[in-house]
C-alpha cells in the first residue's frame, strides 16, 4: 500500500507540473514537496513510519521546482534545511519580507547556488507519543556528526555521518 500511494502521489504531481508548463505558468512558480517523516524497511531492525532519530526517519523528501530561479535543475543538495525552512522559503521567492519572530530561514539560497552555506546543525526532539512505544529523544545534528540521547535506560549514541550515513556504528565510550 505505501509503494502503491507513493506511485499515485508522483503521478499526480506529474499532471501539475506539466499544467503548470501547459499554462506557461513554471518558470514563476515555486512548487515544494517534502514528505512527513522517513519510513523504515528493515534498517536498524525497524519497519515502518519514523519516530527514531536516525537520517532514515529525520531525513524526508525535499523535492523543488522553480525553473526561473534553479540554474542547475536535478542537482542533489547536500545542505540541511528543515521543515521549518519552508515558509521562509515561499516568502522570500514571492518577495514579502519574513517576519523576524518566524522561526527557520529561506533555502532559496541554496536552489540558487550549489556552494550556498545551509544549516550548520539542528536540534531532534521527539516526546512521548502514546500508544508509540519509542523512548522521548533528543540530539543535535551536525554536517559530521548525529548525536542522540534517549530518556530512561537507552544509552546515548554517537554517529560519525560522513564515514557512516546508514548509522551502524556507535562512537561512544569508543575513544
Amino acid at each position: 500500500n505505501y509503494c502503491r500511494t507513493i506511485v499515485a502521489l508522483d503521478e499526480q504531481l506529474g499532471r501539475l507540473l506539466d499544467r503548470l508548463d501547459a499554462l506557461g505558468m513554471a518558470e514563476n512558480t515555486l512548487v515544494i514537496y517534502a514528505g512527513d517523516n522517513g519510513f523504515f524497511w528493515g534498517e536498524h531492525k525497524l519497519f515502518g513510519t519514523g519516530r527514531w532519530p536516525y537520517d532514515d526517519s529525520i531525513r524526508v523528501p525535499l523535492i523543488v521546482r522553480y525553473p526561473g530561479t534553479i540554474p542547475d535543475p536535478g542537482r542533489r543538495a547536500d545542505q540541511m534545511a528543515l521543515n521549518i525552512d519552508v515558509a521562509p522559503t515561499f516568502l522570500e521567492a514571492a518577495g514579502v519580507p519574513v517576519p523576524e519572530d518566524m522561526e527557520g530561514a529561506s533555502f532559496l539560497p541554496v536552489l540558487r547556488s550549489a556552494s550556498a552555506t545551509g544549516r550548520e546543525a539542528f536540534l531532534y526532539e521527539y516526546f512521548k507519543d502514546f500508544p508509540y512505544r519509542i523512548p522521548p529523544t533528543q540530539g543535535v545534528r551536525t554536517e559530521k556528526y548525529m548525536y542522540i540521547e534517549y530518556e530512561g535506560r537507552r544509552k546515548p549514541e554517537l554517529y560519525d555521518m560522513r564515514s557512516d550515513p546508514l548509522q551502524e556504528q556507535n562512537l561512544m565510550n569508543t575513544a
